[in-house]
Formats: structure tokens, sequence, C-alpha cells
């Protein structure tokens, strides 16, 4: 009986607001997605969505991945941080909205492709190439890309090159 109550006794950690408008806090968030999870598996066999097809696989790794996460920890920031999908609260919406598109893709029938399908598709293929209006003697900008640390470029002289590889090259044997 002690051990019972100490559990159910335990401090829980509960956010206060999510910060998102719409979005009030879910006290019990993970018993929802645990039931979700089990709601969209079911729902991928009750209207018989094949196996084997992209919509299936994914939507069945992901509700099981999510079940995964779910159990293996009561802390809400260890989920929402391992999921990378926004706070529970979106991820009940997001698993909610993905249990109302199963019955839909089911008449749909997405992963059916016929003989009208094929030829558009190949159509398409073969005039990719007119199909936009770039002119053929246009060149890009130089690229450059944003990263955490400032802008760096693509394309770099000879000597900036042997600068980098000399710098790369002591740097490994300073570390040998």
């Amino acid at each position: 009986m002690f051990r019972l109550s100490r559990f159910l006794l335990a401090p829980v950690k509960v956010k206060q607001t999510t910060g998102l408008v719409g979005f009030p806090v879910q006290p019990r968030w993970r018993e929802m997605i645990l039931k979700l999870c089990d709601d969209g598996l079911k729902l991928l066999d009750q209207h018989n969505i094949p196996k084997g097809t992209f919509f299936r696989t994914s939507n069945e790794n992901n509700f099981k991945y999510f079940q995964q996460v779910v159990k293996s920890t009561d802390d809400y920031q260890v989920v929402e941080d391992t999921l990378n999908r926004g706070q529970v609260e979106e991820i009940i919406v997001l698993l909610e909205d993905q249990l109302d598109l199963i019955p839909k893709m089911a008449e749909w029938r997405a992963w059916e492709v016929d003989a009208d399908d094929v030829k558009y598709e190949k159509e398409d293929a073969e005039t990719l190439e007119y199909d936009c209006d770039i002119p053929k003697d246009h060149v890009p900008p130089k690229m450059k890309f944003l990263t955490w640390d400032g802008i760096y470029q693509t394309e770099y002289t000879p000597e900036e090159v042997k600068q980098m590889s000399e710098a790369s090259a002591a740097k490994q044997q300073q570390q040998q």
C-alpha cells in the first residue's frame, strides 16, 4: 500500500502555460498521446490501408515512435525535445489531425495509380526542360550560406584552399 501511495503522491512536473494562444495546458498529455497513437494504429487496420504503402508505413512508424518516447519518460520537456514537433499540446493536435486524415486517405485511395496518371507523369517528365522561363545562358549569383557562425562562401581561391588544408593537417598532427 505504501509503495503505491508514494508513487501516486510523487510530484509531477506540470507547466503553467503553453505560451501559445488557443493551446491550454493539457495535464493528462501522456495518456492522450498514448491513446491517440493506439487509435491511429487501429484506424490504419480498420480502413484496410495496404501494408507497404508509404502512407501506412510512415504513420505506423510515427505512432510507434511517439508511443516509445512517451512511455519512456513522464517529463514533458524530454518528450518535446526528443520528438521535436513542438509542445505536447501541439503534438496532440497533430495526432488528432492525423486521425482525421486516415479515413480520407482510405476513401481517396491515393496509393493506387492508373494508366492516366502514368501517362501524365511521363508527359510531364519529357517536357520538363521547356517548362520554365530561365534563359539557357543564365548564370546564377554566387551562392552564400547563412549558418549560426555567419556567412560561408562556397567558392575559394587556390590560396585559400591551400591554407585550409595546411591548417587542417596541423590540427590533425596536434591531436595525435
